[in-house]
């Protein structure tokens, strides 16, 4: 029990470090630097960043010219449960901007323990 608890902890404070504060943070300035308002800079950095989060917990298999990239970790692809994780995403980064870092990090965990051991 503990050992799980310990990993969907470490994958929540993970999963927030590079999406939220890395990713979405990145984002955010990176399209006000271009002149884009606060506002509109807000809400498409949390767009890009959640279809990114959700993407991510999926298998790849791509073909890109002579590359083949393929992974064997994450999900099968399916619409509903990548639309749950785009929705999810939207609210850890919502928490994340009016919240911050560390609110976002405890619901996001205490999201996964939970629902891993339903």
């Amino acid at each position: 029990f503990l050992g799980r608890a310990i990993a969907f902890f470490g994958a929540g404070i993970y999963e927030e470090l590079l999406f939220r504060l890395i990713l979405l943070s990145a984002l955010v300035a990176g399209f006000h630097r271009i002149g884009v308002t606060p506002k509109v800079s807000c809400v498409t950095a949390v767009t890009l960043s959640s279809l990114i989060f959700a993407a991510a917990h999926y298998q790849l298999d791509l073909n890109l010219g002579t590359w083949h990239i393929a992974t064997s970790f994450g999900d099968t692809f399916q619409w509903t449960s990548f639309m749950f994780r785009y929705s999810a995403g939207i609210f850890f980064s919502v928490v994340f901007l009016f919240r911050g870092f560390g609110i976002a990090v405890g619901s996001h965990a205490l999201y996964d323990i939970f629902v891993s051991f339903l």
